[in-house]
């Protein structure tokens, strides 16, 4: 059921972003990848952003951003939103969004969505979260 799920959800993000594009919108697909809270000083990472949705807001210092699906890198998206406070504002299954509210400082996870050029709104479609090593759930 659970897998069902998500494929409805993906196929209803991806359709969502074909007639985006169609309309002359550049949607692409990117996947946010670092660990949960306050800038470490010994890792180095291309950004440090501020994720907002509803009364919440997640620190994430960014090891990676790709750009699974679009014309342009990773480096070009936190560029582009890197400036903004929140840097993102998340939308998205209630499910997804608890996964990320649930992460302690240090858990790494991945955020994977869907971001319109020009755009501070990302919309959803993955989170995954680890515990940081040497911490077990």
């Amino acid at each position: 059921m659970r897998l069902a799920s998500l494929g409805v959800l993906l196929v209803a993000a991806s359709v969502a972003a074909e007639v985006l594009a169609r309309q002359g919108f550049d949607v692409d697909l990117i996947r946010l990848e670092g660990r949960v809270g306050v800038r470490d000083p010994n890792r180095k990472g291309p950004a440090d952003l501020d994720l907002q949705w509803d009364d919440t807001r997640v620190r994430l210092q960014v090891s990676r951003a790709r750009v699974l699906r679009g014309n342009r890198l990773g480096e070009d998206f936190l560029a582009e939103i890197a400036p903004y406070e929140p840097s993102l504002v998340l939308h998205g299954d209630e499910a997804l969004l608890e996964r990320l509210r649930q992460a302690k400082p240090g858990d790494r996870v991945a955020v994977t969505g869907y971001h319109r050029t020009g755009s501070r709104t990302f919309e959803v479609s993955a989170v995954d979260a680890m515990p940081a090593e040497g911490k077990t759930s």
